[in-house]
């Protein structure tokens, strides 16, 4: 898979009791390419996975922050502007403290309790 790094604009991740984070994304000037694989998934209520990344302008090898994974859902596409809401995927299984490892509940069975 190839990544393609693009500007967007978000607000503020809302927080709320009970819930992921979330918050609203505007990306404008969606590439000609991607349109027909986000009207696809549209057809089938798919979600599209979002990658946010931070990097330091001096150093651009290797991320600063994240990546941290999200889907974007309740999607519009209004010319070349897609807009959206991005939501932390599945933040309750989130890798901690090792990157390499879930919590499942084959390995930790106190989680069905």
């Amino acid at each position: 898979m190839t990544f393609v790094a693009c500007p967007f604009q978000a607000d503020y991740p809302e927080q709320r009791e009970g819930q992921p984070p979330s918050c609203r994304i505007s990306i404008d000037n969606v590439a000609r390419e991607l349109v027909p694989q986000i009207r696809a998934a549209f057809g089938v209520r798919a979600y599209i996975d979002v990658l946010y990344r931070e990097y330091i302008g001096s150093d651009l090898t290797n991320p600063a922050y994240g990546p941290v994974q999200f889907e974007l859902r309740n999607i519009q596409m209004t010319g070349p502007t897609l807009a959206g809401t991005v939501i932390e995927k599945n933040l309750q299984n989130k890798r901690f403290p090792r990157t390499t490892k879930n919590y499942d509940y084959q390995r930790f069975p106190s989680l069905l309790s």
